[in-house]
């Protein structure tokens, strides 16, 4: 394995610790942002079928800076689990994070320590993984969210490497183009399920997390998990109105 030379890969290996489903989280951050601007975030529910556990992801775009006189945007993944700390992802890309060539630097901040940058390395010299991918629409559906049904193409995913197989079970990803930064209102894979709770744009929801003051994660008398920042914004990702 080349470590850092495939952004999928090392995403994989940086959020093994934090959550089990890392194949999802993989899938999510190797997608396309859709129309891209700051400000744009999105809520998730994610399940990890391996443990039974469940995590929220929040996805924001942070921040915009010029890359090579590119548009480059910081996408930022915060992954918190119903018990422990957030941890939180974010990277500066000029497009899909699957092609380490779009990736040009990355943050990873783990509950309390501080943000760390990891060394993001060039890619092979093709510039191209072995592994490729074949996404097949099959129409659209309506799928129910805590913000009344939402309309997605479903689009399913295989795999292949070296022209073969990989023997993994297809990913099946519904994407609405109205849901930033990434379009994800569902995703189902093998490893888990992550489904969309809410989006939106500006507020405490849009801004980075990599200077958040140690961040206590509480349940609510509701069961809500709510993520407290001290001195600051309450940040709620499922089952609230705050969109």
């Amino acid at each position: 394995m080349k470590g850092a030379t495939s952004i999928f890969v090392l995403c994989v290996v940086v959020l093994a610790g934090p959550v089990a489903a890392q194949g999802i989280v993989g899938d999510v951050l190797s997608g396309s942002l859709i129309k891209p601007e700051p400000g744009v975030y999105a809520w998730y529910e994610l399940h990890d079928k391996t443990t039974g556990k469940k995590f929220f992801v929040r996805q924001a775009i942070v921040g915009k800076e010029t890359v090579e006189r590119k548009d480059g945007y910081w996408l930022e993944t915060e992954i918190i689990p119903e018990e422990g700390f957030p941890a939180i992802y974010k990277m500066l890309i000029t497009g899909p994070a699957s092609d380490p060539r779009n990736v040009h630097k990355i943050f990873v901040k783990e509950g309390a320590d501080p943000p760390v940058a990891v060394p993001v390395e060039a890619s092979d010299e093709s510039g191209e993984s072995k592994t490729k991918e074949t996404r097949k629409s099959v129409g659209k559906e309506k799928i129910a969210t805590p913000m009344g049904e939402i309309t997605a193409e479903r689009i399913i995913i295989t795999r292949e490497s070296d022209g073969r197989t990989t023997g993994e079970s297809p990913v099946e990803i519904w994407v609405n183009d109205n849901v930033r930064p990434m379009g994800i209102v569902k995703v189902v894979s093998e490893s888990g399920e992550m489904i969309l709770q809410r989006h939106g744009k500006g507020g405490p929801e849009s801004e980075s997390a990599m200077d958040r003051v140690t961040p206590k994660t509480t349940t609510s008398a509701s069961g809500d998990v709510e993520v407290r920042v001290e001195g600051g914004a309450v940040l709620s990702p499922p089952g609230e109105d705050n969109q």
